[in-house]
């Protein structure tokens, strides 16, 4: 019984440290070959990684050969093909015949996007 307490008081002790933590608006599931992300408040370009938390700002390049995917907190799929450059908008937007904005709010700005 006592055990038990200790677990249930550990748990909320987590919780309540990890209510102050933000929650990452997308998530990159999957990648190809080269695949580059650049954070919000950085000049500097990084390897991506998959299950990387992924903020609106934050910008995620493919070269040659690259692809990769990712996902929204609501469960929408964004894919992005080789040489393109994928940036997390500020407003979710429809996807339309104007260039390549996708409902997930990401627009790519390459016609390769799919």
């Amino acid at each position: 019984m006592h055990h038990a307490k200790r677990l249930l008081a550990l748990g909320l002790i987590a919780m309540t440290l990890g209510a102050g933590a933000s929650k990452p608006d997308a998530t990159l599931t999957r990648f190809e070959e080269q695949l580059q992300i650049r954070l919000t408040h950085s000049l500097q370009w990084f390897p991506g990684k998959l299950g990387q938390w992924l903020a609106q700002g934050d910008t995620l390049r493919t070269g040659l050969q690259g692809r990769a995917e990712i996902s929204d907190i609501d469960g929408t799929v964004a894919r992005i093909g080789p040489q393109a450059l994928l940036v997390p908008d500020q407003h979710r937007q429809t996807l339309g015949r104007q260039g390549a904005t996708a409902a997930t709010g990401h627009r790519c700005r390459h016609p390769v996007c799919h």
